[in-house]
């Protein structure tokens, strides 16, 4: 990668952040273009009952890749201790996996399996909080981008990560989440103490981040820097 970036003719990188992972300075401009998804109609998304639960727990989804440096254990732990309702889709290391369907048999956890890119949407959807934790003894974890962080604004959904990311600070600065520290304890209180209205409210800040700032980020970046590129 470093090696393809010191002889390319354009950069674009998915974080401004992420500049400082490159062990060299650049003559040319860095272009930025975040992870961030792109539809012209949101109309597949809707509440449906096979992701629901009819309980007063919260619901936490996780739609992704299952590798046990996503505190995927932790999450899952409390969920066997029916402290929460999961909603868990993704593929990957097979114990977890496996773990996740002998789970399934629980009243609080769906497990979905490989799902494709809008059915994962709309499982985070039909859930009240995204997980996104990240390793920080992984130095690349440190300078996660995932468009997690952006998809939960497109839906209007606030993010658990953990402190000492890049995309931490990006939550914190903006509002959108919960950041606790890697341990299933830190993530166990975070679910006994948050409140509804703390919810709705870090939902509302992800909306309003979203449509002031990102919903037309991708088409703005093609019309503009990208076609400079190109021609």
């Amino acid at each position: 990668e470093r090696i393809s970036i010191r002889y390319s003719d354009e950069i674009i990188i998915c974080e401004e952040e992420r500049i400082n992972q490159i062990p060299y300075k650049f003559k040319k401009e860095v272009r930025v273009l975040q992870n961030i998804p792109s539809f012209k109609t949101l109309d597949f998304l809707y509440k449906e009952e096979k992701y629901l639960f009819y309980n007063c727990k919260k619901t936490i989804s996780y739609v992704g890749g299952f590798y046990k440096e996503r505190f995927l254990d932790e999450l899952i732990q409390i969920a066997e201790e029916e402290y929460i309702n999961l909603n868990i889709a993704g593929y990957g290391d097979k114990e977890l996996e496996n773990k996740c369907l002998e789970l399934s048999k629980l009243p609080n956890v769906k497990y979905y399996g490989k799902v494709s890119y809008k059915e994962g949407l709309n499982i985070m959807y039909n859930s009240d909080l995204i997980y996104a934790m990240y390793c920080t003894t992984n130095k690349n974890h440190i300078f996660a981008a995932p468009n997690k962080y952006y998809e939960a604004m497109l839906l209007g959904k606030p993010i658990i990560s953990n402190s000492g990311t890049i995309l931490s600070a990006k939550i914190l600065m903006n509002k959108t989440g919960l950041i606790i520290e890697e341990s299933s304890d830190e993530l166990k209180n975070l679910i006994l103490t948050v409140t509804s209205n703390e919810i709705d409210e870090l939902s509302s800040n992800a909306k309003s981040l979203w449509e002031k700032t990102y919903i037309n980020k991708v088409d703005e970046f093609l019309r503009t820097d990208y076609s400079k590129i190109i021609k």
